[in-house]
């Protein structure tokens, strides 16, 4: 079983730091310690068939998914399976300090396990705004979105902190329907009633709280 966990730092309002119980303990833990766990099915499930078109969103530890995702890929791809086209929106605070997959994912590019790689790092400067997130990148290249989401069988998954960014990614790809789809915006809102409809099976959130940091 592989983790990915990131500390529960924040600042009380007499701004004196604390860090997350468990985290904090996982963190002090010694290499081999023994401790019990429990494992929970996730939410987020790839497509059965593997030629469907995927866009993935991991932001800050909602990557997690996502790995297991690619190594899905990468075993149905050594297996003779034909794979669809699929792109993974990457978010963290810093490239220097959290970018610690960077590897990783390049070998998965080099083997054709996703298509695009988009690795947004919100607090690096200098960037216009500050911080950037995922909503700005999506604003900033709405083709890159639409040409995968317009497909009818493209399905979009999303894990990371709920705080409205689900729904503000929304906007944002509502926007570039009308930019780059040519539709009117109440064609866009209707376009994106019917996609996140869960009869449509072509949006899939899974979100966690997280009030003290934002990682998108």
């Amino acid at each position: 079983v592989q983790h990915c966990i990131v500390i529960y730092k924040w600042k009380t309002p007499k701004q004196i730091w604390r860090t997350g119980l468990c985290t904090n303990y996982l963190f002090r833990t010694p290499e081999k310690e023994k401790m019990a766990i429990a494992v929970r099915k996730g939410i987020l499930v790839p497509p059965k068939e593997s030629k469907v078109p995927i866009i993935m969103m991991g932001l800050g530890t909602g990557i997690a998914p996502f790995r297991g995702f690619l190594q899905e890929r990468l075993s149905l791809k050594q297996k003779g399976a034909e794979l669809g086209k699929a792109i993974l929106y990457f978010s963290v605070r810093n490239r220097d300090k959290d970018f610690i997959l960077e590897q990783e994912f390049k070998d998965y590019k080099s083997n054709g396990i996703f298509t695009e790689l988009y690795p947004i790092f919100s607090f690096d400067k200098p960037q216009t705004p500050y911080p950037y997130f995922i909503t700005h990148h999506i604003h900033d290249h709405p083709k890159e979105i639409w040409d995968y989401i317009s497909q009818p069988t493209c399905q979009l998954f999303y894990c990371g902190p709920a705080m409205g960014i689900p729904e503000a990614i929304q906007a944002q790809i509502k926007e570039a329907a009308v930019k780059c789809g040519g539709m009117t915006a109440q064609q866009a809102n209707e376009w994106m009633t019917t996609f996140v409809d869960p009869s449509s099976d072509r949006y899939h959130v899974e979100c966690f709280q997280n009030d003290a940091i934002r990682c998108e």
